[in-house]
Protein backbone atom coordinates (compact mmCIF):
# COMPACT_ATOMS: atom_id res chain seq x y z
CA UNK A 1 0.00 0.00 0.00
CA UNK A 2 1.46 3.53 -0.58
CA UNK A 3 2.52 5.56 2.26
CA UNK A 4 -0.32 8.07 3.49
CA UNK A 5 -1.11 11.39 2.12
CA UNK A 6 0.65 14.00 4.97
CA UNK A 7 -1.37 17.00 3.52
CA UNK A 8 -4.63 17.29 2.90
CA UNK A 9 -7.73 18.75 3.83
CA UNK A 10 -7.79 19.36 7.61
CA UNK A 11 -11.00 20.37 9.92
CA UNK A 12 -12.59 20.06 13.29
CA UNK A 13 -15.50 18.37 13.47
CA UNK A 14 -18.26 17.05 15.46
CA UNK A 15 -17.56 12.89 16.73
CA UNK A 16 -21.90 12.88 16.47
CA UNK A 17 -21.87 9.09 16.36
CA UNK A 18 -18.40 8.62 18.04
CA UNK A 19 -16.62 8.71 14.33
CA UNK A 20 -13.09 7.31 16.03
CA UNK A 21 -12.43 4.03 16.87
CA UNK A 22 -13.52 2.51 20.29
CA UNK A 23 -9.85 3.43 21.29
CA UNK A 24 -10.05 6.97 20.92
CA UNK A 25 -7.37 7.50 18.08
CA UNK A 26 -7.70 7.09 14.74
CA UNK A 27 -4.65 4.40 12.54
CA UNK A 28 -2.07 5.97 11.19
CA UNK A 29 -2.13 6.47 7.58
CA UNK A 30 -6.37 6.08 7.88
CA UNK A 31 -8.33 8.65 6.06
CA UNK A 32 -11.11 10.11 8.27
CA UNK A 33 -13.44 12.46 6.25
CA UNK A 34 -14.99 15.03 5.23
CA UNK A 35 -18.38 14.67 7.22
CA UNK A 36 -16.50 17.16 8.77
CA UNK A 37 -17.35 20.33 7.28
CA UNK A 38 -20.59 19.02 6.24
CA UNK A 39 -21.92 16.92 9.45
CA UNK A 40 -21.48 20.65 10.97
CA UNK A 41 -22.65 23.19 8.58
CA UNK A 42 -25.49 20.91 9.03
CA UNK A 43 -26.06 20.89 12.12
CA UNK A 44 -26.21 24.13 12.15
CA UNK A 45 -28.19 24.57 9.36
CA UNK A 46 -30.51 22.25 11.17
CA UNK A 47 -30.27 23.84 14.43
CA UNK A 48 -30.54 27.55 13.22
CA UNK A 49 -34.40 26.12 11.38
CA UNK A 50 -35.13 24.29 14.52
CA UNK A 51 -34.76 27.56 16.53
CA UNK A 52 -36.69 29.76 13.83
CA UNK A 53 -39.37 26.80 14.06
CA UNK A 54 -39.58 27.17 17.39
CA UNK A 55 -40.11 31.37 17.38
CA UNK A 56 -36.22 31.59 18.24
CA UNK A 57 -35.24 32.69 15.12
CA UNK A 58 -38.14 35.53 13.74
CA UNK A 59 -40.73 34.67 10.82
CA UNK A 60 -39.72 31.28 9.32
CA UNK A 61 -41.09 30.48 5.71
CA UNK A 62 -37.95 30.61 3.88
CA UNK A 63 -35.66 27.25 3.19
CA UNK A 64 -32.27 27.24 4.95
CA UNK A 65 -29.10 27.59 2.09
CA UNK A 66 -27.63 24.40 1.92
CA UNK A 67 -24.44 24.33 3.60
CA UNK A 68 -21.03 24.75 1.78
CA UNK A 69 -19.20 21.82 0.67
CA UNK A 70 -16.00 23.77 -0.16
CA UNK A 71 -12.80 23.04 2.03
CA UNK A 72 -12.65 24.79 5.57
CA UNK A 73 -9.94 25.11 8.00
CA UNK A 74 -12.60 24.67 10.95
CA UNK A 75 -15.79 24.42 11.42
CA UNK A 76 -18.11 24.85 15.28
CA UNK A 77 -21.36 23.61 16.46
CA UNK A 78 -23.04 23.91 19.33
CA UNK A 79 -22.27 21.17 22.19
CA UNK A 80 -25.80 20.13 22.79
CA UNK A 81 -26.59 19.77 18.75
CA UNK A 82 -28.54 16.81 17.69
CA UNK A 83 -27.48 13.99 15.00
CA UNK A 84 -29.29 14.41 11.97
CA UNK A 85 -29.05 13.51 8.36
CA UNK A 86 -29.54 9.65 8.72
CA UNK A 87 -32.85 9.29 10.87
CA UNK A 88 -34.69 9.77 7.47
CA UNK A 89 -33.16 6.79 5.61
CA UNK A 90 -33.64 4.71 9.25
CA UNK A 91 -37.34 5.82 9.33
CA UNK A 92 -37.20 7.82 12.81
CA UNK A 93 -35.32 9.16 15.37
CA UNK A 94 -32.74 6.39 16.06
CA UNK A 95 -30.11 7.90 18.24
CA UNK A 96 -30.74 9.08 22.23
CA UNK A 97 -28.68 12.56 21.22
CA UNK A 98 -25.57 13.40 23.52
CA UNK A 99 -23.10 15.76 23.65
CA UNK A 100 -20.55 16.39 20.89
CA UNK A 101 -16.93 15.96 20.87
CA UNK A 102 -14.50 17.16 18.33
CA UNK A 103 -11.74 14.89 16.36
CA UNK A 104 -9.48 16.17 14.13
CA UNK A 105 -9.68 14.31 10.78
CA UNK A 106 -7.49 14.69 7.37
CA UNK A 107 -8.65 13.31 3.91
CA UNK A 108 -5.59 12.81 2.05
CA UNK A 109 -6.16 12.78 -2.05
CA UNK A 110 -6.73 9.17 -3.38
CA UNK A 111 -7.57 8.05 -6.73
CA UNK A 112 -11.25 8.45 -8.04
CA UNK A 113 -12.17 6.37 -11.09
CA UNK A 114 -15.08 8.64 -11.47
CA UNK A 115 -13.33 11.08 -11.10
CA UNK A 116 -10.65 10.01 -13.58
CA UNK A 117 -13.59 9.66 -16.33
CA UNK A 118 -14.36 5.86 -15.81
CA UNK A 119 -18.37 5.43 -16.53
CA UNK A 120 -20.14 4.18 -13.40
CA UNK A 121 -23.02 1.41 -13.80
CA UNK A 122 -26.61 2.52 -14.58
CA UNK A 123 -28.17 3.13 -11.27
CA UNK A 124 -25.30 4.03 -9.57
CA UNK A 125 -25.79 7.28 -7.43
CA UNK A 126 -22.88 9.29 -5.61
CA UNK A 127 -24.39 10.47 -2.63
CA UNK A 128 -21.79 11.62 -0.14
CA UNK A 129 -17.96 11.88 -0.11
CA UNK A 130 -15.68 9.13 0.21
CA UNK A 131 -15.89 8.08 4.17
CA UNK A 132 -18.66 10.54 5.35
CA UNK A 133 -20.27 7.25 7.11
CA UNK A 134 -17.05 6.45 8.68
CA UNK A 135 -16.10 2.66 9.12
CA UNK A 136 -14.74 1.49 12.46
CA UNK A 137 -11.16 1.04 11.63
CA UNK A 138 -9.61 0.41 14.64
CA UNK A 139 -12.14 -1.51 16.27
CA UNK A 140 -11.91 -2.21 20.16
CA UNK A 141 -13.65 -5.03 22.19
CA UNK A 142 -15.35 -6.07 25.17
CA UNK A 143 -16.29 -9.07 27.35
CA UNK A 144 -19.44 -10.13 26.99
CA UNK A 145 -20.23 -8.64 30.13
CA UNK A 146 -19.37 -5.48 30.21
CA UNK A 147 -21.78 -4.18 27.87
CA UNK A 148 -25.18 -3.79 28.19
CA UNK A 149 -26.78 -4.38 25.19
CA UNK A 150 -30.63 -5.68 25.26
CA UNK A 151 -31.11 -9.23 24.75
CA UNK A 152 -33.25 -9.10 21.51
CA UNK A 153 -30.42 -6.60 20.09
CA UNK A 154 -29.69 -8.02 16.86
CA UNK A 155 -25.54 -8.67 16.30
CA UNK A 156 -23.89 -10.00 13.30
CA UNK A 157 -21.93 -12.63 14.59
CA UNK A 158 -18.62 -14.26 13.78
CA UNK A 159 -16.33 -16.98 14.74
CA UNK A 160 -13.14 -18.45 13.43
CA UNK A 161 -10.96 -20.97 14.96
CA UNK A 162 -12.81 -20.04 17.92
CA UNK A 163 -12.44 -16.70 18.08
CA UNK A 164 -16.00 -15.46 18.06
CA UNK A 165 -17.00 -11.37 17.90
CA UNK A 166 -20.44 -9.64 17.62
CA UNK A 167 -20.62 -6.67 15.86
CA UNK A 168 -24.36 -4.65 17.15
CA UNK A 169 -26.38 -3.67 14.05
CA UNK A 170 -27.71 -0.35 15.78
CA UNK A 171 -24.26 0.88 16.04
CA UNK A 172 -23.61 -0.44 12.43
CA UNK A 173 -26.72 1.44 11.43
CA UNK A 174 -24.58 4.37 11.21
CA UNK A 175 -21.05 3.26 11.08
CA UNK A 176 -21.84 0.25 8.43
CA UNK A 177 -18.21 -1.15 8.26
CA UNK A 178 -16.08 -2.46 11.01
CA UNK A 179 -12.18 -3.32 9.07
CA UNK A 180 -11.15 -5.99 11.53
CA UNK A 181 -8.56 -8.85 11.79
CA UNK A 182 -10.46 -12.45 13.04
CA UNK A 183 -7.99 -15.58 14.40
CA UNK A 184 -5.44 -13.70 12.03
CA UNK A 185 -7.71 -13.60 9.05
CA UNK A 186 -8.89 -9.70 7.96
CA UNK A 187 -12.32 -9.46 7.62
CA UNK A 188 -14.73 -6.65 6.52
CA UNK A 189 -18.13 -6.40 8.49
CA UNK A 190 -20.60 -4.51 6.82
CA UNK A 191 -24.14 -3.78 6.79
CA UNK A 192 -26.41 -1.90 4.73
CA UNK A 193 -29.36 -0.59 6.49
CA UNK A 194 -31.44 0.40 3.02
CA UNK A 195 -30.82 -3.65 2.08
CA UNK A 196 -30.88 -5.44 4.98
CA UNK A 197 -27.57 -7.03 4.01
CA UNK A 198 -25.40 -8.55 6.91
CA UNK A 199 -22.13 -9.72 5.53
CA UNK A 200 -18.48 -10.87 6.45
CA UNK A 201 -15.85 -11.17 3.88
CA UNK A 202 -12.50 -11.79 3.71
CA UNK A 203 -10.36 -8.93 2.97
CA UNK A 204 -7.23 -10.76 1.18
CA UNK A 205 -7.21 -10.65 -2.27
CA UNK A 206 -4.21 -12.57 -3.62
CA UNK A 207 -1.27 -11.75 -1.82
CA UNK A 208 -2.72 -7.95 -1.31
CA UNK A 209 -4.75 -7.23 2.19
CA UNK A 210 -7.22 -4.25 1.44
CA UNK A 211 -8.22 -1.67 3.35
CA UNK A 212 -11.90 -0.86 2.44
CA UNK A 213 -13.71 2.62 2.90
CA UNK A 214 -17.43 3.59 3.10
CA UNK A 215 -17.72 5.00 -1.09
CA UNK A 216 -20.83 6.88 0.11
CA UNK A 217 -22.37 5.78 -2.89
CA UNK A 218 -25.38 3.70 -3.59
CA UNK A 219 -25.64 1.13 -6.23
CA UNK A 220 -29.02 -0.90 -6.61
CA UNK A 221 -30.03 0.68 -3.20
CA UNK A 222 -27.29 -1.02 -1.51
CA UNK A 223 -23.81 0.81 -0.19
CA UNK A 224 -20.13 0.65 -1.95
CA UNK A 225 -17.06 0.51 -0.85
CA UNK A 226 -13.55 1.47 -1.94
CA UNK A 227 -10.53 0.40 -1.70
CA UNK A 228 -7.58 2.26 -0.02
CA UNK A 229 -4.53 1.50 -2.59
CA UNK A 230 -6.08 1.26 -6.15
CA UNK A 231 -9.10 3.95 -4.93
CA UNK A 232 -11.23 0.83 -6.58
CA UNK A 233 -15.37 1.24 -6.40
CA UNK A 234 -16.98 -2.23 -4.69
CA UNK A 235 -20.42 -3.42 -4.23
CA UNK A 236 -21.11 -4.82 -1.11
CA UNK A 237 -23.98 -7.44 -1.96
CA UNK A 238 -21.80 -8.66 -4.61
CA UNK A 239 -18.22 -8.25 -3.11
CA UNK A 240 -16.92 -7.36 -6.89
CA UNK A 241 -15.60 -4.05 -7.94
CA UNK A 242 -17.80 -2.53 -10.19
CA UNK A 243 -15.20 0.30 -10.97
CA UNK A 244 -11.39 1.11 -10.82
CA UNK A 245 -8.16 -0.96 -11.74
CA UNK A 246 -9.53 -4.05 -9.51
CA UNK A 247 -13.25 -3.87 -11.71
CA UNK A 248 -14.21 -7.49 -12.09
CA UNK A 249 -12.23 -8.83 -8.70
CA UNK A 250 -14.10 -10.67 -5.95
CA UNK A 251 -14.39 -11.06 -2.31
CA UNK A 252 -14.74 -14.40 -0.54
CA UNK A 253 -18.05 -14.44 1.63
CA UNK A 254 -17.87 -16.17 4.87
CA UNK A 255 -20.43 -17.67 6.83
CA UNK A 256 -21.62 -15.01 9.55
CA UNK A 257 -25.13 -15.13 11.56
CA UNK A 258 -27.38 -12.48 12.09
CA UNK A 259 -29.24 -13.14 15.47
CA UNK A 260 -29.72 -11.82 19.00
CA UNK A 261 -27.11 -10.73 21.12
CA UNK A 262 -28.83 -13.10 23.74
CA UNK A 263 -28.63 -16.08 21.15
CA UNK A 264 -24.74 -15.51 20.51
CA UNK A 265 -23.97 -14.73 23.79
CA UNK A 266 -25.60 -18.30 24.80
CA UNK A 267 -24.03 -20.12 21.80
CA UNK A 268 -20.68 -18.18 22.25
CA UNK A 269 -20.26 -17.17 26.33
CA UNK A 270 -16.51 -16.24 25.19
CA UNK A 271 -17.59 -14.20 22.46
CA UNK A 272 -16.03 -10.80 22.68
CA UNK A 273 -18.08 -7.40 21.46
CA UNK A 274 -17.70 -4.50 19.62
CA UNK A 275 -17.59 -1.45 22.08
CA UNK A 276 -19.83 1.35 21.11
CA UNK A 277 -19.69 4.86 22.26
CA UNK A 278 -21.09 4.84 26.01
CA UNK A 279 -24.66 6.48 26.05
CA UNK A 280 -25.41 6.54 22.65
CA UNK A 281 -27.74 3.64 22.55
CA UNK A 282 -30.13 3.34 19.78
CA UNK A 283 -32.16 0.23 18.02
CA UNK A 284 -31.60 -0.94 15.19
CA UNK A 285 -35.05 -1.23 13.85
CA UNK A 286 -35.21 -4.24 11.97
CA UNK A 287 -36.00 -7.94 12.85
CA UNK A 288 -34.98 -11.56 11.70
CA UNK A 289 -38.49 -11.86 9.95
CA UNK A 290 -37.78 -8.43 8.33
CA UNK A 291 -35.57 -10.20 5.96
CA UNK A 292 -34.52 -13.31 4.01
CA UNK A 293 -31.43 -15.16 4.13
CA UNK A 294 -29.71 -15.74 0.69
CA UNK A 295 -27.61 -18.25 -0.51
CA UNK A 296 -25.45 -17.91 -4.02
CA UNK A 297 -23.17 -20.36 -5.58
CA UNK A 298 -21.78 -19.96 -9.19
CA UNK A 299 -24.97 -18.17 -10.92
CA UNK A 300 -27.15 -19.71 -9.07
CA UNK A 301 -29.11 -17.98 -6.17
CA UNK A 302 -31.81 -19.08 -3.27
CA UNK A 303 -34.08 -16.82 -1.36
CA UNK A 304 -35.15 -17.77 2.14
CA UNK A 305 -37.70 -16.17 3.46
CA UNK A 306 -36.83 -15.79 7.86
CA UNK A 307 -40.44 -15.68 8.43
CA UNK A 308 -41.76 -18.85 6.24
CA UNK A 309 -38.80 -21.14 7.20
CA UNK A 310 -38.64 -20.65 10.58
CA UNK A 311 -42.48 -22.18 10.70
CA UNK A 312 -40.80 -25.69 9.04
CA UNK A 313 -37.24 -25.49 10.84
CA UNK A 314 -35.32 -26.76 7.43
CA UNK A 315 -35.20 -26.15 3.62
CA UNK A 316 -33.30 -28.80 1.56
CA UNK A 317 -32.11 -27.11 -1.28
CA UNK A 318 -29.52 -27.34 -3.86
CA UNK A 319 -28.00 -24.11 -4.92
CA UNK A 320 -25.01 -23.92 -7.61
CA UNK A 321 -24.69 -27.91 -7.40
CA UNK A 322 -24.08 -28.09 -3.97
CA UNK A 323 -26.81 -29.72 -1.64
CA UNK A 324 -27.69 -27.37 1.09
CA UNK A 325 -29.61 -27.20 4.02
CA UNK A 326 -30.60 -23.53 5.58
CA UNK A 327 -31.86 -24.82 9.31
CA UNK A 328 -33.43 -22.52 12.30
CA UNK A 329 -32.68 -23.77 15.67
CA UNK A 330 -36.12 -25.43 16.48
CA UNK A 331 -35.16 -24.80 20.40
CA UNK A 332 -34.03 -21.37 19.75
CA UNK A 333 -35.11 -19.74 16.32
CA UNK A 334 -33.12 -16.97 16.30
CA UNK A 335 -29.81 -19.58 15.54
CA UNK A 336 -29.66 -20.34 12.05
CA UNK A 337 -27.03 -21.71 9.69
CA UNK A 338 -26.19 -22.56 6.17
CA UNK A 339 -24.62 -26.30 6.06
CA UNK A 340 -23.54 -28.33 3.46
CA UNK A 341 -25.40 -31.80 3.00
CA UNK A 342 -22.67 -33.32 1.73
CA UNK A 343 -21.25 -36.38 4.41
CA UNK A 344 -18.51 -38.58 2.54
CA UNK A 345 -20.34 -40.00 0.08
CA UNK A 346 -23.94 -39.55 0.88
CA UNK A 347 -26.31 -36.30 0.65
CA UNK A 348 -28.03 -36.07 3.95
CA UNK A 349 -31.50 -35.13 4.33
CA UNK A 350 -32.53 -33.24 7.53
CA UNK A 351 -35.87 -32.38 9.08
CA UNK A 352 -37.44 -31.21 12.20
CA UNK A 353 -38.56 -34.28 14.20
CA UNK A 354 -40.04 -34.20 18.05
CA UNK A 355 -38.37 -30.67 18.40
CA UNK A 356 -34.77 -32.12 17.44
CA UNK A 357 -32.69 -31.43 14.06
CA UNK A 358 -32.30 -35.04 12.54
CA UNK A 359 -31.49 -36.73 9.19
CA UNK A 360 -34.41 -38.60 7.96
CA UNK A 361 -31.69 -41.88 6.80
CA UNK A 362 -30.66 -42.63 10.45
CA UNK A 363 -32.28 -40.34 12.59
CA UNK A 364 -29.04 -38.62 14.18
CA UNK A 365 -29.53 -35.69 16.09
CA UNK A 366 -27.80 -32.19 14.49
CA UNK A 367 -26.38 -29.00 16.19
CA UNK A 368 -28.91 -26.69 13.56
CA UNK A 369 -26.61 -23.74 14.16
CA UNK A 370 -22.54 -25.76 14.28
CA UNK A 371 -23.69 -28.65 12.01
CA UNK A 372 -22.23 -31.03 14.72
CA UNK A 373 -23.80 -34.64 15.15
CA UNK A 374 -25.20 -34.92 18.89
CA UNK A 375 -26.69 -38.26 19.23
CA UNK A 376 -26.94 -41.15 16.26
CA UNK A 377 -24.54 -43.57 14.35
CA UNK A 378 -23.51 -39.92 12.83
CA UNK A 379 -22.44 -39.12 16.06
CA UNK A 380 -19.49 -36.60 15.58
CA UNK A 381 -19.41 -36.04 12.25
CA UNK A 382 -19.78 -32.31 10.70
CA UNK A 383 -21.55 -31.07 8.27
CA UNK A 384 -19.59 -27.88 6.92
CA UNK A 385 -20.66 -24.40 8.04
CA UNK A 386 -21.63 -22.17 4.56
CA UNK A 387 -21.79 -18.76 3.73
CA UNK A 388 -25.03 -16.70 3.55
CA UNK A 389 -26.18 -13.52 4.34
CA UNK A 390 -29.58 -11.75 4.94
CA UNK A 391 -31.13 -9.06 3.10
CA UNK A 392 -34.90 -7.52 2.56
CA UNK A 393 -36.76 -10.09 0.25
CA UNK A 394 -37.70 -6.50 -2.27
CA UNK A 395 -33.63 -6.10 -2.81
CA UNK A 396 -32.42 -9.22 -3.79
CA UNK A 397 -34.01 -9.17 -7.37
CA UNK A 398 -32.12 -5.83 -8.06
CA UNK A 399 -28.49 -7.68 -7.74
CA UNK A 400 -29.56 -11.72 -8.74
CA UNK A 401 -33.35 -10.87 -10.72
CA UNK A 402 -32.91 -14.62 -11.38
CA UNK A 403 -33.14 -15.70 -7.75
CA UNK A 404 -35.30 -18.83 -6.63
CA UNK A 405 -37.45 -17.88 -3.86
CA UNK A 406 -38.25 -21.06 -1.44
CA UNK A 407 -41.52 -21.88 -0.07
CA UNK A 408 -42.57 -24.44 1.91
CA UNK A 409 -43.42 -27.42 0.40
CA UNK A 410 -41.75 -26.42 -2.84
Amino acid sequence: MPAPVSVGRCCRVPDTFGMVGGGGGVAPGVRINRLAAIAGLLLLVLAAGWWSFRGGGGESGEAAAPPATGSADSTTVPDDAAPAGRDALLGGPQLEWTPLEFVEVVVPDAFDPIVAGEDPPPGFRQLLNRDDILPVYEPVFLESGEVGWPDDELVLGLVIDGDARAYPISYLNVREMVVDSVAGVPVLVSWCPLCGTAMVHDRRLGDTVLVLGNQGALWGNAMTWWDHDTGSVWSQPLGEAILGPRKGATLDLLPSMLTTWRSWRVEHPGTLALRAPEGRAFRAGVSLDDTAIVVRFGADTAVFPVALLREVGVANEVVGGAPVAVVFDPVDPDRWAVLSRTLDDRIVVLEVRDGALVDVETGTVWDPARGIALEGPLRGEVLGLLPGFTSFEKDVATFWPEARVWSPGR
